[in-house]
């Protein structure tokens, strides 16, 4: 028996536009078919996510939309969040960073880092622009990364990934303005000591012991290997977001990554506020199992940044068992970004085809270790191969048959006692790959298929077919035909209830009682 909780979280959606396909595949989709399997695995599980609601990137979308900021934030969260449960999504609590809550626990987790000397102040380099006569703080300022020659934007680079400094910068371009008469100024800010807390909380030995994945424990390692630098934390130019609680530093908001990541606490407090729950339950206690799901570009402020907050405010605060990091799905040779116009919003997508489609053929797809590209030809061929032909054909024909043979003293059917959910719920406890999860099932429904082919239940033991020779041999064929049709409905019964985690749509429709095909094909 599993005797842990568990807690799960997907990166928090920056949602200064409407998400794409990207930001889908990338956390949101995996965290929702995880936690949908553990609930059918019976595990005491909450699903945590919200609305990353801070940073300069809402600036600047609300100043092209000409509406104050706070209204385009929650405007763009309830958007979403109704395009996430169109998708199927299931949140146990969807919230904001932008909370009371948040806002609380946040101060408090920067005063306790404060009290315990790894805050410190230095005065550092910013972007300043000439024209505008202000700092420019995070994506305020465009220009060309000095790694990769990509499009750095504020901090970080888009197809490297690199965390960037203002030096590493080439050719900033100012996004208030468009123009490029920017300086560097001396300004003074806030500085989390990430080495310090490294060393001081011995986090290199949570690192080794942690059941990490290989893909993001490399990426971790290897910022490690180059050596922890402090990270500002204190933004000056943008007046959206917290304000910072220490004196001479009232003007200016935590930078985003700051206040994030302790959202996954605030939202959890959220939570606990209306159901009733301990919030200690749930994130100061050995008895919960964390599991976070993110994009490979987010490893750092998840396997890094945010242990070395909660670690450095409080010993208790638990940090994460387990950190699934995802390559990017591309769009050509660009991954997917709201931000830049790349790839498909969720909407337009939701318009295009039904949410199981995309739900189907994105964990069929999912970019575990190597981005994967995406392409309307191979979407077509997993849908119309493997979700229709291998699995929608298989279930209606089996239906089909036997409503046609009025077979009505079908078995009952316990999942747990099959192979294939030994074999799913052993990968979901250990690598926990979703995508093998599906091509698992796939298999066995392939397997079911060459069964039927094979056994073909559909020939009639009728004494004036070709087939038989006789009523008695007629009889005896309609009996093998019935006890074929009844394991095929065991096969189905398995797969369709497997399965329901990634096309729950489909299969509420099949247990139902709906007896037409599932999906159509695409043309």
């Amino acid at each position: 028996m599993y005797n842990k909780k568990i807690l799960i979280t997907s990166a928090l959606p920056y949602i200064h536009g409407i998400l794409h396909i990207g930001n889908l595949v990338g956390s949101l989709l995996p965290a929702d078919v995880y936690y949908k399997y553990m609930k059918l695995l019976n595990r005491d599980v909450i699903f945590i996510c919200g609305s990353d609601s801070h940073g300069t990137m809402f600036e600047v979308s609300a100043k092209k939309a000409g509406i104050p900021t706070a209204d385009y934030v929650y405007d763009m969260h309830e958007k979403n969040k109704k395009i996430l449960e169109c998708f199927g999504l299931e949140f146990t609590y969807y919230g904001i960073t932008n909370s009371e809550n948040n806002k609380k626990i946040t101060y408090e987790i920067f005063k306790k880092l404060d009290k315990n000397g790894y805050i410190f102040e230095k005065n550092s380099e910013m972007f300043y622009c000439e024209d505008c006569k202000l700092y420019l703080a995070d994506r305020w300022v465009e220009g060309k990364c000095a790694h990769c020659g990509g499009l750095a934007r504020g901090d970080q680079c888009d197809d490297c990934t690199k965390i960037l400094d203002t030096n590493e910068i080439l050719n900033p371009i100012c996004i208030h303005c468009g123009r490029k008469n920017i300086t560097r100024k001396k300004l003074k800010n806030l500085y989390l000591d990430l080495p310090k807390i490294w060393a001081h909380k011995k986090l290199d030995v949570w690192l080794n012991s942690n059941k990490m994945d290989s893909f993001p424990l490399a990426v971790t390692k290897g910022y490690l290997n180059k050596g922890l630098k402090a990270r500002a934390i204190s933004r000056s130019g943008t007046n959206w977001g917290f304000h910072i609680p220490k004196q001479g530093f009232e003007e200016q908001v935590f930078y985003v990554w700051f206040d994030a990541p302790i959202g996954y606490v605030g939202i959890t407090k959220d939570w606990c506020d209306i159901s009733g729950e301990k919030l200690e339950n749930w994130w100061k206690t050995d008895k919960v199992k964390l599991v976070q799901f993110l994009g490979k570009d987010n490893i750092f402020f998840h396997s890094i940044f945010f242990p070395c907050i909660l670690k450095g405010a409080d010993e208790n605060y638990n940090l994460v068992n387990k950190l699934k990091g995802y390559a990017f799905l591309l769009g050509g040779k660009t991954k997917f970004s709201k931000s830049r116009g790349v790839g498909l919003n969720n909407e337009v997508a939701l318009e295009t085809f039904p949410a199981d489609y995309w739900r189907f053929y994105l964990i069929y797809k999912l970019p575990e270790k190597t981005d994967t590209l995406f392409s309307w030809e191979d979407f077509q061929r997993i849908i119309n191969k493997e979700l229709i032909d291998n699995f929608g054909n298989l279930v209606h024909r089996v239906k089909t048959l036997i409503k046609t043979k009025n077979i009505i003293d079908l078995p009952q059917v316990n999942i747990e006692k099959s192979t294939l959910y030994e074999k799913i719920k052993n990968n979901l406890d250990n690598e926990l790959l979703l995508s093998k999860v599906l091509k698992d099932i796939l298999n066995e429904c392939a397997e079911a298929n060459k069964f039927m082919q094979d056994k073909a239940p559909w020939k009639s033991g009728d004494s004036n077919d070709k087939f038989t020779q006789s009523k008695k041999e007629g009889s005896l064929r309609e009996a093998k035909n019935k006890e074929v049709l009844k394991e095929l409905y065991i096969k189905i019964q398995i797969i369709s209830k497997l399965i329901s985690p990634i096309i729950p749509n489909a299969i509420k429709r099949l247990e139902s009682g709906e007896n037409k095909p599932l999906f159509e094909k695409i043309t």
